[in-house]
């Protein structure tokens, strides 16, 4: 283990994740260890500051109010060098990587040209295990492009021709796809999702409006002081603050997910 240096939050970076998505309890405990004084184990990042391994650390710290952080820095060639550390760094700890975790780390791998075989022996799976893991991610990349492809004829006017060409899929099958595409549209789930969140966002609109309500009748009675009215207006900016922040956090990862089939 190297030695753990002190860097600043806002330097580090975070463009690719061998999680799938981030455990919020796990996020919370690690907020709570540090209220009370408790110092945790440095994370792992590369010279550049990539993070390698700690981004539920850095998430608690950020909630926190910390400004550094402490981190190990690691040596690594190139970024299937990264993506495997990363992954190892999880295995044997407290939340070892989710099937779901495995399959995404293989996907980057093979999108950087990783031979499947490789692929095993780098993250110490069983072979039969580890073939199955791969056929399963393959199959999903080959989805992922005739995705893309469609979106580009659909979305970008592309002939095609020139989206089976720029997203390296057979004319036909995207042809196909397309056809099939338009009875499946309705059936995406997406029109439902976004009416349940409408939904939701509504509700949480109402029941603030009701405890700010409450809070102006109180300033009125004189029952509390402008400053204190503030205070808790001020909470409840910082917490549509660390909403947004959430978003943006799931946003870069689809992104992240979506930019691997793009990788020649």
């Amino acid at each position: 283990m190297g030695k753990a240096v002190r860097v600043k939050i806002s330097e580090l970076k975070k463009d690719i994740y061998v999680r799938v998505q981030r455990d919020e309890d796990r996020v919370y405990m690690f907020f709570c260890l540090l209220i009370d004084g408790a110092a945790l184990p440095p994370i792992k990042i590369t010279k550049d500051f990539q993070i390698i391994d700690g981004r539920h650390r850095v998430e608690a710290h950020e909630q926190a109010e910390k400004l550094e952080i402490e981190a190990e820095i690691i040596e690594v060639k190139n970024p299937s060098d990264f993506i495997v550390e990363a992954y190892r760094a999880n295995i044997g700890g407290s939340l070892p990587p989710s099937k779901e975790d495995t399959e995404h780390t293989i996907r980057m791998l093979l999108e950087l040209k990783v031979p499947r075989k490789k692929i095993c022996e780098l993250l110490a799976l069983p072979s039969e295990l580890g073939a199955k893991y791969v056929d399963t991610v393959q199959s999903r990349i080959a989805r992922q492009r005739l995705n893309n492809a469609a979106d580009a004829v659909t979305g970008r006017n592309l002939t095609i021709a020139q989206a089976a060409e720029e997203c390296k899929i057979d004319p036909d099958r995207l042809k196909d796809f397309l056809s099939g595409r338009k009875k499946r549209k309705s059936k995406t789930g997406v029109p439902e999702m976004k009416a349940m969140l409408t939904t939701r966002y509504r509700g949480i609109g109402v029941d603030n409006g009701k405890i700010l309500s409450k809070l102006r009748k109180m300033l009125g009675d004189s029952d509390i002081s402008l400053a204190q009215a503030t205070e808790v207006l001020e909470h409840l900016k910082k917490l549509q603050v660390q909403s947004d922040k959430k978003v943006k956090a799931w946003e870069d990862r689809f992104k992240a997910a979506h930019n691997l089939s793009k990788i020649s």
